[in-house]
């Protein structure tokens, strides 16, 4: 008998990439390289190892739970005020804390299928129900989610670009979309990875923020500063499954990302890594592919 309520036990957890050292446990592999969940191969950059060490010594105190200077320096930078700003434990931990604030049980949260399983998992855990709306040529239908909407839903998240197909949508769509959605309704923009987004019709969704609109902006350092993992690669190969090629690469010491569970049973994620490390892939995955049948 679970003592955790039903919306709760149900929840499949979050499967994120598989470690190295796991796999090397297992299969008794060494020098194993990882190109699964976009982590940097170059690593961060010196002024951030600086900034690390130059505050070794204080571990021993409990950090400033309200992060006055990043919070202010942030604020600043985007020109918002300070209230206007939540730090957390990366985009998770805010997405979590989004939902569970504005969320009540029952309430509806309009997402895309093969966006971040995350808004789900949230959703979920807080006793909401999850509206998922198919994409359309791998990307988010906003007029299709702006249709789900209903007087029970209470936010809409946009993965902008997403991850992992790598689409975003242009500020004329997004105006149109937020044009649609009724009062009361949360616009969340998860924009993780706008740093690799140049193009000018790019959506401007901080001038929102600014202008008090129902709208919340995710950032992260986690993906382009490179401090979690420089998440900029995504392969789409020849028509095999994504499982047992991901399973013969491991044989091979090469950690990628499967990701049937966002809808793309025969896709890999992979991460690129340094030359070499894209050199072996690149012999591994030959040889995948040829103990894979093609359906």
């Amino acid at each position: 008998m679970s003592l955790a309520p039903a919306h709760i036990a149900s929840i499949r957890p979050y499967v994120p990439g598989k470690p190295m050292a796991e796999l090397e446990r297992e299969l008794g592999l060494t020098s194993t390289i990882k190109l699964a969940s976009n982590e940097n191969p170059l690593g961060p950059s010196p002024k951030v190892l600086r900034a690390v060490r130059a505050h070794l010594a204080e571990i021993n105190r409990y950090p400033d739970g309200s992060a006055f200077d990043l919070t202010r320096a942030l604020a600043a930078k985007f020109d918002v005020p300070a209230e206007a700003l939540l730090l957390g434990n990366g985009s998770n931990e805010v997405i979590d804390i989004a939902v569970r604030t504005f969320l009540r049980p029952g309430e509806e949260v309009v997402s895309a299928a093969g966006a971040f399983v995350v808004y789900q998992l949230a959703t979920q855990a807080a006793g909401g129900t999850n509206v998922v709306v198919p994409m359309r040529e791998h990307t988010h239908d906003l007029p299709a989610m702006a249709a789900a909407v209903t007087s029970a839903t209470r936010m809409v998240f946009v993965a902008n670009p997403n991850n992992p197909t790598g689409t975003w949508v242009a500020e004329r769509a997004v105006e149109r979309f937020l044009a649609a959605l009724p009062a009361g309704v949360i616009a969340v923009f998860d924009e993780a990875y706008f740093e690799y987004v140049s193009r000018r019709t790019f959506p401007d969704t901080l001038k929102r923020v600014r202008a008090g609109q129902p709208v919340f902006c995710l950032r992260t350092f986690s993906k382009a500063y490179g401090i979690a993992g420089l998440r900029i690669g995504y392969l789409v190969g020849v028509r095999r499954d994504g499982n047992a090629l991901y399973n013969e690469l491991l044989r091979r010491g090469v950690i990628v990302r499967p990701v049937g569970n966002y809808g793309y049973p025969q896709h890999l994620r992979i991460t690129v890594g340094l030359p070499e490390q894209n050199d072996r892939l690149i012999a591994a995955l030959r040889e995948a592919l040829a103990a894979v049948p093609a359906r």
